[in-house]
């Protein structure tokens, strides 16, 4: 367990360190180009993907806190052949990259031997084209971002074990024997698809606000085999599959001069669409010269173990940025 805490301490102090040197770098060189280019289209490095955050999370379902690491990470892949593939009047480049997103969750003090459970699990390939009309405005680059589509395809689960009610049974006798509560086995407890996606962003409203459409559609496939979401002894409900609380997705972020963020977040389903909602809200800034963000979520798939539940979640989290 220490690690653990020690190894993602680490991860914390390069990504900040990252973070200094993006800065120096910088996203946008206009210095001998008639428009700005962005740095992953002349060279290639580790980047973030999707935020990395580690803070602390209080489900309303769960009733103790739990500390909650996220790690994100992207890397292009023949960078050196793929960037010029698409420079043409409509793409400056397509870029393939693999990414990584892993989310853990530490129980500390509630649980015997405050363990540290895998909540996500999700690796995949991704295929990013950007449109050449991306800066309007340059005094204005870290917030008018390029347009941008991606293609991905990818696994996403919560790495765990628990397939049969035998084995559910023998975790939660194995709580109970150590006086702690029954339905923590519900959390080791596999689930898992395939699935591809599609995700559209662009700038709106003068440029400052960005906005990402995204859709998704789960699968049995390569990574996963069959999905698994269902068991035949698990309790009768009415929501069955992930396509019925996920696939759609509409991400708005709005950064003003300050640098301070807001973002709002809405999903539902593929199937049923607009019958099970989620609703996220984000509001950041710098403490102490590092990222700090609160949030509230209200909806589905807080947890991939019992994704069909509905609960509310909030938190506070740092995030750890690498280059842009």
């Amino acid at each position: 367990m220490k690690l653990f805490i020690i190894s993602l301490l680490f991860l914390a102090s390069f990504l900040s360190h990252s973070q200094v040197l993006g800065n120096n770098r910088g996203e946008v060189d206009n210095s001998t180009h008639g428009k700005p280019i962005r740095n992953e289209e002349k060279i290639a490095y580790l980047t973030s993907y999707e935020p990395n955050l580690i803070g602390l999370t209080y489900d309303n379902d769960d009733k103790t806190p739990f500390l909650d690491f996220k790690v994100s990470l992207k890397y292009p892949i023949a960078h050196e052949y793929s960037k010029d593939w698409c420079n043409n009047s409509l793409f400056s480049s397509c870029i393939p990259y693999f990414t990584f997103t892993g989310r853990f969750g530490q129980y500390i003090e509630t649980r015997e031997s405050s363990p540290v459970i895998g909540k996500r699990f999700n690796p995949s390939l991704m295929f990013k084209f950007n449109f050449q009309d991306g800066y309007v405005d340059n005094t204005l680059a870290y917030l008018t971002k390029k347009q941008y589509i991606t293609l991905e395809y990818g696994h996403e689960s919560n790495g765990q074990r628990v397939t049969s009610l035998k084995s559910w049974s023998a975790m939660a006798a194995d709580f109970v024997l150590n006086g702690e509560n029954p339905d923590f086995a519900n959390d080791y407890i596999s689930r898992g698809w395939d699935y591809w996606g599609i995700t559209y962003k662009t700038s709106i409203i003068d440029k400052r606000i960005n906005a990402y459409l995204h859709y998704q559609n789960f699968i049995g496939g390569l990574l996963q085999g069959d999905i698994e979401e269902l068991y035949p002894w698990e309790e009768q409900r009415s929501i069955t599959s992930r396509k019925q609380i996920n696939g759609l997705k509409v991400l708005l972020r709005y950064q003003n001069t300050n640098k301070n963020k807001f973002a709002l977040i809405y999903e539902t389903g593929i199937n049923n669409s607009f019958k099970y909602n989620t609703y996220k809200f984000e509001a950041a800034t710098y403490f102490f010269d590092m990222p700090a963000m609160i949030w509230i979520r209200h909806g589905y798939a807080a947890d991939f173990a019992q994704y069909f539940k509905k609960n509310t979640s909030y938190g506070f989290a740092f995030e750890l940025s690498s280059f842009k």
